[in-house]
């Protein structure tokens, strides 16, 4: 086995077996690694830990395509097929990403369906297919640091519509009409670089494509939450950037608990992420040195997350923030050095789990 199998082999078992069968499954659909896909940088996703009883949806399976700049997720087409010729819209261009969505539509067989749509990306690029002749039927524009949460592709016999929720419009858009089948895509790291399917005059089938963070994340477990809040992924956009501090706020649950309602993280830079409720003066906090290095981190959760702690080079008693309660979810501190934390968040922390440099 070479280096690359080496590297692959590794981020596999940090995702589930499942996904570890379907990697070797595609493998001769992926292309020869070339070093510079993987820098000196991983970054280790802790478990989520929270509220038990949900595990997300494997109806659909998101392989993984390699390219010699970047890696992306390539969601599975829906739709009409077979139907139409293939496309794939991707700008040649490396790390440009999706600026704006253009949907125009049609009535076929007492559905209102996709019979174009264009795309368009930073770099100036457009690319079209279907009919698009005359005006649009709705339109997406996404914005530099815009991160896309949640996308759906409602397909039946035809694609009806897209949908999709992002950092900047938590209540969500739908572009196209209102039937079909919802197939949830995998958003990655939130950049949309494109899509993928078959038209002719219509749009016939429809998968997304998404980028994964040049430094290789490596996936996490399933998470054990609810759908409670919206997914949230507090990381800087240099991913190198260390957690400064974190302030916590909490409040009394129904059943007498002292549970986490909101969260505040701080990086190096100095620029800030709050989720949940912030609202008041914080409960309590942490602050991290330069030369601090995290020997152990714990999330305590129950229905909800309670607390975190965690032990340092520096704080070898430990601090814990939050309230008593809660069952230790241990993580993995990777090299010790935090760079963000991820989770769901409403009015209230529903889940978490830290962002390690590996």
């Amino acid at each position: 086995m070479d280096d690359s199998e080496d590297l692959i082999s590794q981020a596999s078992c940090q995702a589930s077996c499942y996904l570890t069968v379907r990697i070797k499954m595609y493998w001769t659909k992926i292309p020869v690694f070339r070093d510079k896909v993987f820098s000196d940088t991983l970054i280790y996703h802790g478990a989520l830990s929270a509220r038990p009883g949900f595990l997300q949806s494997r109806s659909t399976f998101y392989p993984w395509l390699i390219t010699d700049n970047q890696m992306q997720i390539r969601n599975q087409s829906h739709g009409h097929t077979p139907g139409g010729g293939a496309f794939e819209f991707l700008n040649p261009e490396d790390a440009s990403r999706v600026i704006s969505l253009q949907v125009w539509t049609h009535p076929e067989g007492g559905h209102e369906v996709l019979r174009g749509i264009k795309v368009s990306w930073d770099s100036g690029l457009s690319m079209s297919c279907g009919t698009t002749s005359g005006d649009f039927q709705s339109e997406a524009k996404f914005t530099k640091h815009e991160r896309i949460i949640e996308m759906i592709i409602w397909a039946g016999d035809w694609v009806d519509g897209i949908s999709y929720k992002s950092t900047r419009n938590l209540q969500g858009k739908r572009l196209g009409g209102p039937g079909g089948s919802p197939h949830v895509q995998h958003c990655g790291n939130g950049i949309l670089l494109g899509f993928h399917g078959m038209s002719g005059s219509m749009v016939d089938a429809l998968g997304s494509i998404f980028e994964i963070q040049r430094n290789l994340l490596l996936p996490s477990p399933e998470p054990k939450n609810n759908h409670g809040g919206i997914e949230f992924i507090a990381q800087h956009t240099d991913h190198r950037s260390r957690v400064k501090s974190i302030h916590v706020w909490t409040e009394w649950d129904g059943a007498d608990h002292l549970v986490l309602r909101g969260i505040e993280v701080q990086w190096s830079s100095g620029h800030l992420y709050e989720c949940g409720s912030c609202v008041g003066t914080a409960y309590d906090s942490a602050e991290f040195q330069e030369s601090e290095r995290i020997t152990e981190f714990a999330i305590w959760a129950g229905s909800w997350v309670d607390a975190i702690s965690y032990k340092s080079n520096l704080v070898r008693d430990g601090k814990k923030l939050g309230g008593p309660g809660g069952a230790k979810h241990q993580q993995n501190v990777g090299s010790g050095i935090l760079v963000g934390l991820k989770g769901r968040a409403g009015n209230r922390i529903d889940s978490l789990g830290p962002i390690f440099v590996s």
